[in-house]
């Protein structure tokens, strides 16, 4: 998305986040949102088939962290949004989608990380155990 909607949905969260802590809070998450690089939508279609209804939104879930594994073997980090602000009526009418056609699957939020925090991870093989 554009950086004029990016900046309309940063202005709705820290609306919502005023609402609910107080303007102190929504301004700091405004600042903090506006910071963000890349901003992304990802929709699926409705479905009147509930079945086909799960399984077009898993598809959609595959295929999103298909992308974000793509983005973090190129350097670039994301964050998968699925907070209140994606599901405020407002964010529908910032991004020209109608809610009764399609479903918000994500924000994802992606950029070069200002650093790469170092993980201890213990090995694969103290947590999986052997099948006879």
């Amino acid at each position: 998305m554009g950086p004029a909607t990016a900046d309309a949905i940063c202005r709705l969260n820290a609306e919502l986040t005023s609402q609910a802590k107080g303007a102190q809070a929504g301004q700091a998450k405004l600042r903090r949102w506006r910071e963000i690089p890349g901003w992304l939508v990802l929709t699926c279609k409705n479905s009147d088939d509930p079945i086909r209804a799960r399984e077009d939104y898993a598809a959609c879930c595959c295929a999103l962290q298909n992308m974000c594994l793509y983005l973090w073997s190129e350097g670039i980090g994301f964050k998968w949004n699925t907070g209140a602000v994606t599901r405020a009526s407002g964010f529908f009418d910032l991004i020209s989608v109608n809610p009764a056609l399609e479903t918000v699957v994500a924000l994802v939020w992606f950029g070069y990380p200002a650093e790469i925090p170092s993980t201890a991870r213990k090995p694969a093989s103290e947590s999986l155990i052997d099948l006879p």
